[in-house]
């Protein structure tokens, strides 16, 4: 069994979200968050720590030669590969599917790891979560617990607690993250299903990737 990390990034300079006029209380630097993600994860991760690091930029959006270098050093694999159809994305989340789409397509591990770039690992990950991704085939999604949602947005007083898309882990042939990418394309096409509408008239809709 082979295990991969995969990321998505752009550069700190300009990225998919700026272009779509989706800002944030504090500007996001994805090089900077990419280097502190993964320098944790080769010291953190414990017997995962020298797993395959892919980060991928499917954007113009392209990092600096100074990030690559430093990605070289930790022995991170950066793919730069512009994709057309990245123009039409409504928010830079869809890169997450997205990329992870063409990693199912393009790698050869069988459990790929996502996490978001501004997240930092402090200790090894359970072996529970891979049993579970690899024994039983389930796909493992963060969500956010009773005393974090608070923070968050509210998607209705029947919904359980919003997914926290950061963290994923997956099988490789699955086709979790082709479904993923499909299905948020069409709920962005039509801006969200029935349920959707009735209850999220008050978030943005760059959280359907979550939904």
């Amino acid at each position: 069994m082979k295990v991969a990390l995969i990321t998505m990034i752009e550069s700190n300079s300009k990225n998919t979200n700026d272009e779509k006029g989706i800002s944030f209380e504090h500007q996001r630097c994805y090089e900077d968050e990419a280097i502190l993600c993964f320098e944790n994860w080769r010291k953190n991760a414990g017997k995962l720590k020298d797993i395959a690091i892919y980060a991928y930029c499917p954007t113009e959006n392209t990092i600096s030669e100074e990030t690559k270098l430093k990605f070289e050093q930790m022995n991170v694999n950066y793919i730069e590969k512009f994709h057309e159809e990245t123009r039409s994305f409504d928010s830079g989340f869809v890169n997450v599917p997205f990329c992870g789409m063409l990693f199912e397509e393009e790698l050869e591990e069988d459990i790929l790891i996502h996490i978001d770039l501004d997240m930092n690992l402090i200790k090894p990950l359970s072996d529970d979560l891979i049993d579970l991704v690899l024994g039983e085939g389930k796909v493992v999604v963060g969500q956010y617990d009773d005393e974090s949602k608070k923070d968050q947005r509210h998607l209705g007083d029947d919904w359980d607690n919003p997914l926290d898309t950061g963290f994923i882990i997956s099988r490789r042939d699955s086709g979790f993250y082709r479904y993923f990418y499909e299905n948020l394309i069409e709920l962005h096409k039509s801006n969200g299903d029935e349920r959707w509408r009735k209850n999220c008239t008050d978030v943005a809709n760059y959280f359907l990737e979550e939904y």
